[in-house]
């Protein structure tokens, strides 16, 4: 896979406020080097100190459909789980978790 085609997915995945951000700050200029964006993209959006890594898991810890739609639960369930490490949990912890998130009716017909 291309450096290239990394950045470009890595900008059409942007959220509104994040693209805006990206596209005040290089403009017309020339994009980044791949490592240089993860880089930036880190140290702008992701926690780094423990006490907001403690902050985002107790989010995504207590993260729970409540009245909100499946697509919003996955939004926000997904919005945690990327600020995290991956070694914080294994594939098939997140996806229980994910699933006891989801309101019992639901949980109940689909699983």
């Amino acid at each position: 896979m291309s450096k290239l085609f990394k950045k470009a997915t890595a900008m059409l995945n942007l959220h509104r406020p994040t693209l805006t951000r990206f596209a005040n700050r290089y403009g017309n200029s020339e994009l980044p080097l791949w490592h240089q964006f993860v880089e930036e993209f880190t140290l702008e959006f992701c926690p780094t100190d423990e006490f907001e890594l403690r902050q985002v898991a107790a989010k995504y810890n207590g993260c729970h459909q409540g009245k909100n739609s499946v697509e919003h639960f996955i939004q926000e369930f997904e919005g945690y789980r990327t600020l995290l490490p991956g070694e914080y949990e294994n594939e098939w912890a997140t996806r229980d978790r994910f699933v006891q998130g989801l309101r019992a009716e639901i949980r109940g017909r689909v699983f």
